[in-house]
């Protein structure tokens, strides 16, 4: 579509700008209006109040959990290595918390309970004995602000533009510091820093729905996985459809897992919640020396505790409960049953410590406060929709003529910014060598050859570079076309290797080949799949050090059939390992400095791999001697689907 210029675009802005501007001041005007409404006002007021509420009571259940710990851990005696004095039944009898009590030596072994003593020793066998050695590692939990605490205040510093000097406000976390502060106080000692940090990216989280929104693409972005609630909060979901409410309830937590010798490295002491089946329970330890000691948590005792911490009288408009892990409250409501508690005004998840466990508020009337909610959102849900409408349609003629030429500027600003310095170090090494060719003595065939070796390779480089900027570019703008073909992966793997042997065996690599005995047929872009594997093999060579080794194996395993490209190379740390698959990120360490890249192989990589209804796979290869494998894994069902 031609840009518009003269009287026509004068004419057009006198149309558009009526067109635009008046419904934007209808419908700011029902806005205002729906703001000043009682319900609207009311509705505000007591979710806020009741959110703070919420905060205070799992701030009380927090004390009341550390406190607990901390009377497990002054109570236990100063020599463990008395244990044979009674000193266990003593603690048992006189600790109201401690249920099965248990003590470990060095090597993770149990000493106390024995084995087949009681049925209760027996089922503390059969939950932690494979923990405690280290042979089965368990779920813990986290919080997802703590976990992306980093990217959260990186994107608010970039989108906030924050000065960096004395003159910038304080951070909420900071504000909350005791105005009285001595000069060897006045810098926070690091571990103070990072908790600080931590606060203020939760906070961030909690109040940002976009923050949200970004945190979470990421987390699932990168295989994460985060609880699943067992209550569907009125405020937080929509009452349209059941498949709506389940996808906008999501926790703050997820889980991962550890290794008991990790967990108890942390500190002295600690708790650790473990899920059998339905089955709740908080486990206790403590470190003296080599031993460790500690006990499963009497539940019972520790409901009775948790219930004591929200035990004030009910107000006149809600009804405040603790769910456990089952969505069952602690507190026996006669009025109040198990769906009504799933279904509260608002709940709030508790802590890392009790997962799946919410504080949760009801609503003595919700009917009527429901009532008059509903008529003031139907009346400006449909005036807002209908004024939408009419902004879209106008909007739309704006985004015709501008979003193709913003987006062409965009792309191309951000293209030659990544990608500007590293074509010129093919070029430079071209430009020497074809110098060094046309001055130098012509009569020495070997230096031709190795010359002319050196400008091939280099031209390579820059084509190999000059593709991945060239395809990114057309997937960004969304017109990559594929052209599928049925393709047997085995010969394209042989084939490919076949075609760089020459030149990897030149630069001292040993290439090895791996087929599966099974055909391994696909339909599939074969040039696509061909450039995913020489971007593999030219990562490998790029980063392998004194041992150049090169693996191409095929296979087919379960629904899925895979090609692997394993290399001799620096690896990758634990700490990159999430991102590597991300838009121009690059690991920055001492050993790949030296080397050159946009960033880009392995985000094309894996977009043609989506592409594919498939999978690259990053694996280490620490314990075969070092090195990295990247797996590409194609679905059984994509062989079948001719397109």
């Amino acid at each position: 579509m031609k840009v518009m210029t003269g009287k026509q675009g004068q004419t057009f802005l006198i149309i558009l700008f009526p067109l635009i501007l008046i419904p934007a001041f209808i419908l700011a005007y029902f806005a205002f209006g729906a703001v000043n409404q009682d319900e609207y006002i009311q509705r505000r007021r007591l979710e806020n109040s009741l959110l703070q509420e919420l905060d205070q009571t799992n701030g009380r259940i927090q004390l009341v959990l550390d406190e607990m710990v901390e009377d497990l851990y002054r109570s236990l005696p100063k020599d463990l290595s008395l244990y044979h004095d009674n000193w266990i039944d003593d603690w048992e009898e006189n600790q109201n918390l401690a249920g099965t009590v248990f003590l470990l030596n060095g090597e993770g072994e149990i000493v106390f309970p024995a084995l087949d003593s009681t049925e209760k020793a027996n089922l503390f066998y059969w939950r932690y004995m494979n923990f405690f050695s280290g042979e089965e590692a368990i779920p813990v939990y986290q919080s997802i602000a703590e976990e992306y605490s980093e990217e959260i205040l990186a994107e608010e510093v970039l989108a906030e533009d924050i000065p960096n000097d004395s003159s910038a406000p304080p951070s909420p976390a900071m504000a909350e510091a005791p105005a009285a502060m001595s000069l060897a106080e006045a810098e926070p000692l690091p571990q103070a820093k990072s908790t600080l940090r931590t606060q203020e990216a939760a906070s961030l989280f909690e109040l940002d729905e976009e923050v949200q929104e970004r945190v979470y693409g990421l987390a699932e972005e990168e295989g994460q996985v985060y609880l699943k609630r067992n209550v569907l909060p009125q405020l937080e979901t929509l009452p349209e459809t059941e498949e709506e409410t389940q996808t906008v309830v999501r926790s703050v937590y997820m889980e991962s897992t550890r290794y008991f010798e990790e967990i108890v490295l942390q500190g002295e002491f600690g708790l650790i919640p473990r899920l059998f089946d339905s089955t709740f329970t908080l486990l206790f330890w403590a470190r003296q020396g080599d031993l460790i000691v500690g006990c499963e948590l009497d539940m019972e005792e520790v409901k009775n505790r948790l219930s004591a911490a929200i035990a004030l009288p009910a107000g006149e408009v809600r009804l405040m409960n603790i769910l456990d892990n089952r969505g069952e409250a602690l507190i026996p409501q006669s009025d109040k049953g198990r769906e009504e508690w799933r279904r509260p005004f608002v709940a709030k998840e508790i802590s890392e410590y009790l997962p799946y466990w919410e504080t949760a508020i009801l609503l003595k009337n919700p009917e009527e406060f429901q009532r008059q909610l509903e008529s003031s959102r139907y009346l400006l849900t449909f005036m807002i929709a209908t004024l939408t409408v009419i902004l879209i349609g106008a909007m739309i003629l704006i985004f015709r003529l501008s979003t193709r030429q913003i987006k062409e500027v965009r792309q191309r600003v951000g293209f030659v910014a990544n990608v500007s310095h590293e074509l010129k170090t093919p070029l430079t090494s071209i430009r020497l060598y074809s110098e060094m060719l046309s001055q130098g003595d012509r009569s020495d065939p070997e230096k031709i050859g190795k010359y002319a070796d050196y400008i091939a390779a280099e031209s390579q480089r820059l084509t190999r570079l000059i593709n991945n900027v060239l395809d990114f570019a057309r997937w960004d703008r969304g017109n990559f076309k594929e052209k599928k073909e049925l393709i047997e992966l085995n010969d394209l793997a042989e084939s490919v290797l076949e075609g760089l042997r020459e030149e990897y065996e030149k630069a001292g690599f040993t290439l090895k080949l791996t087929l599966s005995t099974d055909p391994l047929e696909l339909w599939a872009d074969k040039e696509a799949i061909v450039q995913v594997i020489l971007n593999l093999l030219s990562n490998g060579k790029k980063y392998s050090r004194e041992q150049k080794e090169l693996v191409l194996e095929t296979g087919k395993k379960g629904k899925e059939i895979y090609l692997s490209v394993s290399d001799r190379g620096i690896g990758i740390p634990r700490k990159y390992r999430k991102k590597i698959f991300r838009q121009f990120f690059r690991v920055d360490t001492s050993l790949t400095t030296r080397y050159g890249g946009t960033g880009l192989g392995l985000a094309i990589a894996r977009q043609i791999m989506k592409n594919h209804r498939g999978r690259l796979v990053y694996s280490s290869r620490d314990r075969e001697g070092g090195g990295s494998r990247f797996t590409m894994v194609f679905p059984l069902k994509e062989m079948r689907s001719k397109k």
